[in-house]
């Protein structure tokens, strides 16, 4: 009896015995025959076999060891409709994909506008984020599409025609997967040769990044050819179309590790150029927020490395596919939206965020109501220690990490000013920064406005 007419007939009723006995292939009717010879129940008694585990874990062993993988789905397929058993589908997850990939645009837009904001040159670091962006859309859209051929949904369900297909965006969706993770990582990368250019550990960083890429290089290649032939990747699933492939398990885990063990290293690599800073509170919070979502970054690394026996020995691959799908996907938006925060700090001022006019007010307090505060003849002085830049000099304000003072206590912004108390004619990195252990003089100088004296000590 041809399959999908059979199916055609369903009003929800379940398989008739005479329809499912001419369905059924030779070998799987064979088995439920010989395991219904060793049940209490009556062949005729659907709602007993159903409920009768003992029977159906024997007549299951035998199909799996007498039958094709084809023909055991399609059994599968049958005893499930003949017991009324609903198939399983979750669908949940579409709509954390599709706002985490929103979030994620979202904060790319942010760090170009805010290079508009600066003035500051946009630079491989920003394309990389862009490239990696694009990456996670196009993954989105194959996840997307992955739903409506079957994932998610019991495997013996799938019309046996869509699994080639599902398999062979699984496997686009592995190689979208390495692209974009690394140049995520890359971008990080970058931005630190923008704020670090001249700080000791050039070469440091410079063979991190040639280690990433050369490794990451290495794994997208052993993505894209995983099996001689290629094709074999999304066609062995029935066990019949064979070939040689590497193993899976093996694969995913040794690119997690390596991945975790480069995030550690990149989330690290500017601790110590932060602990020798004294940061007002505003940059402590935004530092932590930086540094809490690489810590983000790196815990959704190790939770993709425990699902990955799920997905390698399942039995039903399209639901077990979905922890691992998910962590993936949530690993990249959470690494895309880490590269992005150090960039947007110039749109986070007291009239974007309301939060910080707090942070300013209260440091500005200190000021005011401390011993360094004087007033003569309606003159008020305001210590301000500035410090020469610990960066490149040539490039504009980054964010988070580097940026200069906002505002005084009146609302006007502070005038950059170099050792020698000049003006600097353009943008420099980290000049509210004050380096412990510096070897640049801080001038004495002395700013006055109307009712105000700024002093730099």
């Amino acid at each position: 009896m041809d399959f999908s007419a059979l199916l055609a007939r369903q009003d929800g009723g379940g398989l008739s015995l005479t329809d499912l006995i001419n369905a059924l292939p030779k070998c799987a009717l064979d088995c439920i025959l010989t395991a219904a010879g060793n049940s209490t129940c009556a062949l005729t008694d659907n709602d007993c076999r159903c409920a009768d585990t003992a029977y159906q874990a024997q007549a299951s062993a035998c199909i799996l060891g007498a039958c094709t993988v084809r023909e055991s789905l399609a059994t599968r397929n049958l005893t499930t409709i003949a017991c009324n058993i609903k198939p399983y589908v979750n669908h949940s997850a579409k709509p954390v994909y599709l706002t985490m990939t929103i979030l994620s645009g979202i904060f790319v837009a942010l760090r170009f506008v805010a290079r508009g904001r600066a003035t500051v040159k946009v630079w491989w670091d920003d394309f990389c984020t862009l490239a990696s962006l694009s990456g996670l859309i196009a993954l989105t859209v194959i996840i997307m599409k992955l739903y409506d051929m079957g994932m998610g949904t019991d495997f013996w369900t799938i019309p046996q025609s869509n699994i080639d297909k599902i398999f062979q965006f699984w496997y686009v969706a592995l190689f979208l997967y390495g692209i974009t993770r690394t140049l995520s990582r890359i971008s990080i990368l970058l931005f630190y040769f923008r704020i670090f250019e001249r700080t000791p550990g050039h070469k440091l960083r410079v063979g991190i990044l040639i280690f990433d890429v050369v490794t990451c290089g290495a794994l997208i290649l052993l993505t894209l050819f995983p099996c001689t032939p290629i094709s074999v990747f999304w066609t062995r699933w029935d066990g019949v179309r064979t070939g040689k492939c590497v193993d899976f398990k093996k694969e995913v885990l040794g690119i997690g590790i390596k991945d975790i063990f480069v995030d550690v290293i990149i989330i690290t690599l500017p601790l110590p150029y932060i602990a020798s800073l004294n940061l007002d509170r505003k940059k402590k919070i935004l530092s932590m927020l930086l540094f809490s979502f690489g810590l983000c970054v790196i815990g959704t690394g190790i939770a993709k490395l425990t699902v990955v026996d799920k997905f390698v020995n399942s039995r039903n691959p399209t639901v077990d596919m979905l922890d691992l799908a998910l962590i993936s996907v949530l690993e990249l938006d959470l690494g895309i939206i880490c590269a992005c925060l150090p960039s947007i700090k110039p749109l986070l001022t007291s009239r974007n965020v309301p939060f910080l006019k707090h942070l300013k007010s209260t440091k500005m307090g200190s000021y005011l109501g401390g011993s360094g505060t004087s007033s003569s003849g309606g003159t008020q002085k305001i210590h301000v220690t500035y410090s020469t830049t610990v960066a490149s000099q040539s490039a504009g304000d980054e964010g988070l990490l580097i940026g200069q003072p906002d505002t005084d206590a009146n609302g006007m912004a502070l005038t950059n000013m170099n050792s020698r108390g000049e003006v600097q004619r353009g943008p420099q990195y980290a000049s509210d920064w004050s380096c412990a252990g510096s070897q640049n003089e801080n001038a004495n100088e002395t700013i006055q406005r109307p009712g105000t004296a700024l002093t730099r000590d």
